[in-house]
């Protein structure tokens, strides 16, 4: 070689060893954050995982994978790139599965809550239903009313389905078919409440009607004899029959309710008969 050659081939080999050098220093200063970050990741997610009680072994998996990184990044830093790529890609796809999981069964809770509300307001409106339909019976006269009786048996049979529901969910932990099964079990359950929940709730509302219709032909009856007093109709021996006759029924226990329109009606009738052809 001449002088000239020989320097020549220095010169191309200093100028790859210093760019070996300078990406393996590049390499270093890009890996060293990167993995601080993603330690940190694995660790949050791991915590995560402990407190929403879902098992991800893949973690433990993932937690080999970085210490190996770390190893080879010291050894090998330019061949570490495909390697943290999947890594980053795997550690994502637990992220999210943890976080479905962890969506899940706060869904399921918040519906099993709602389900034990529900529960709750079926037994209130049991008690309501079945003083409302005492009442109704005590007051009110009207065989062609049937009312529907909410059932004590259906009541508790929903309160212990309940209950098996919330145990199936707290053992099934993060298992996505148990939790799926838990919840088409909770429909199922909703469905049968909302049914009970109806029965009582047509029950109270028939009953209302029925004495709020008594009430209010009592007012109509005392409206009329105030009419009939205000133009001197109140002694008319018919209209007086008709007062004393609905008065009766109206405040006996129980009252036909039939029979006291009719008297009420030919009440107002005769009033109006008499008021518009005066004798």
């Amino acid at each position: 070689l001449t002088p000239s050659q020989l320097l020549a081939a220095m010169v191309q080999a200093f100028d790859r060893a210093r760019d070996v050098v300078l990406a393996v220093d590049a390499a270093w200063s890009q890996w060293e954050p990167n993995l601080l970050q993603w330690g940190a990741e694995l660790r949050s997610i791991q915590q995560q995982a402990i407190a929403l009680k879902i098992s991800a072994p893949e973690l433990t998996h993932l937690e080999a994978e970085l210490q190996q990184m770390q190893q080879q990044i010291e050894s090998d830093p330019l061949g570490t790139t495909a390697i943290g790529d999947n890594w980053v890609q795997a550690i994502a796809n637990v992220k999210t599965r943890l976080e479905q999981a962890a969506a899940q069964k706060i869904h399921l809770r918040d519906r099993l809550q709602q389900a034990r509300d529900r529960l709750a307001h079926l037994k209130q409106l049991q008690t309501q239903a079945t003083a409302a339909i005492a009442e109704f019976h005590a007051k009110i006269l009207e065989p062609t009313v049937a009312l529907p009786v909410p059932n004590e048996d259906t009541i508790e049979a929903l309160a212990k389905w309940l209950e098996r529901l919330q145990t199936k969910a707290a053992e099934g932990g993060s298992n996505a078919a148990i939790l799926d099964a838990v919840a088409l079990g909770l429909g199922n359950w909703q469905k049968q409440a909302q049914s009970a929940i109806e029965t009582a709730q047509t029950a109270i509302a028939t009953s209302q009607h029925h004495l709020q219709l008594r009430q209010e032909l009592r007012g109509r009856l005392d409206a009329l004899k105030a009419k009939a007093l205000a133009k001197g109709k109140a002694e008319d021996r018919e209209l007086s029959d008709l007062a004393v006759r609905a008065k009766q029924l109206l405040y006996s226990r129980p009252t036909p309710m039939k029979q006291a329109a009719e008297l009420v009606t030919a009440y107002e009738r005769r009033l109006n008969d008499r008021y518009s052809n005066p004798r």
